[in-house]
């Protein structure tokens, strides 16, 4: 720990700089964060919606038992929403 004033004050001129570095650092860091997880919640989104047409094309031909699907959805609530992909 500085003795002086003057040094003092240079070491807080110091510590003050790298905080504002590191907190800079760190924002940018969870800024990233936060626009990789809605870039994965997107992509799931969007499977998701693929997987509801897949399901309703493959019971709609008799293929759901032949492809595994177990319905996880009820069956009215997957037409009703593959009415809006057409």
């Amino acid at each position: 720990m500085p003795v002086s004033d003057a040094d003092f004050r240079e070491y807080a001129d110091l510590m003050a700089t790298d905080f504002e570095r590191c907190f800079s650092a760190l924002t940018r860091h969870f800024k990233c964060l936060e626009a990789v997880w809605q870039d994965g919640i997107d992509r799931g989104r969007q499977v998701a919606a693929e997987r509801e047409v897949f399901v309703i094309r493959a019971e709609a031909l008799g293929s759901d038992d032949k492809v595994g699907i177990d319905l996880q959805i009820p069956r009215e609530q997957l037409k009703r929403r593959f009415k809006a992909f057409r």
